[in-house]
């Protein structure tokens, strides 16, 4: 009998211990999802070229999802399509159009006529992509042209600084670049019938989407 108690203390032991354990580390585990997702949105102002009010409507999405994840009431694997969609896709699309047409538009030596064309032959491009009409060897000849390796650093919830590279748009991108950019992108874009006025990529309204469906 004595024994038998020995046992079932440390059977119990064994469940208080393993219950503990999957507690802390569903704990760490959405402590460290909110972090990650916090990192991106602190570095969208550093890896691309958006203004303060998009750049801060873009922060406010990704908190209240980031708090959620942290608080239990969102999952925290839910988490990771999110984070996926700031390299690929819709969102990454948004980003990008968003960055060049920014890019040309602070260019002095940019005349008008030539930003309009630029920036309507990017938008084609980039719906093209998203609709799936782009081949995958355009696509990827624009983005080689377009982003680039780059150490962004954000300090976390708990004071540790996380240096990480990713991906960035190419801010410094010369002439020649941006010129075989555009051509490749309208050489693309004769490939397949484009709706008349495709629809503005606005990041904003990507990332929502991506939230609405990770819930």
């Amino acid at each position: 009998m004595k024994w038998a108690k020995v046992v079932l203390l440390i059977i119990a032991c064994i469940f208080a211990t393993a219950a503990f354990a999957g507690w802390r580390g569903m704990l760490t585990l959405r402590q460290g999802m909110a972090d990650c997702l916090n990192w991106q949105a602190n570095s969208l102002a550093e890896r691309f070229i958006i203004d303060e009010t998009k750049n801060r409507e873009l922060l406010t999405e990704i908190s209240g999802f980031s708090q959620r994840v942290e608080d239990g009431t969102q999952p925290a694997m839910s988490g990771f399509a999110v984070l996926r969609s700031f390299y690929d896709g819709p969102l990454l699309l948004a980003l990008l159009h968003t960055s060049l047409v920014n890019h040309i538009r602070a260019e002095p030596a940019c005349e008008e006529s030539e930003q309009q064309h630029i920036e309507k032959v990017a938008l084609r491009f980039f719906s093209n992509v998203n609709r799936g009409k782009v081949t995958d060897a355009d696509w990827q000849k624009v983005r080689s042209l377009l982003l680039e390796q780059k150490i962004c650093e954000t300090r976390s919830s708990i004071g540790f600084v996380i240096p990480e590279q990713v991906e960035s748009f190419r801010r410094n991108i010369g002439q020649k670049a941006l010129s075989d950019c555009i051509a490749i992108m309208q050489k693309a874009c004769s490939k397949d019938a484009t709706p008349d006025n495709p629809t503005a990529l606005d990041p904003a309204a990507e990332l929502k989407k991506i939230l609405v469906s990770a819930r």
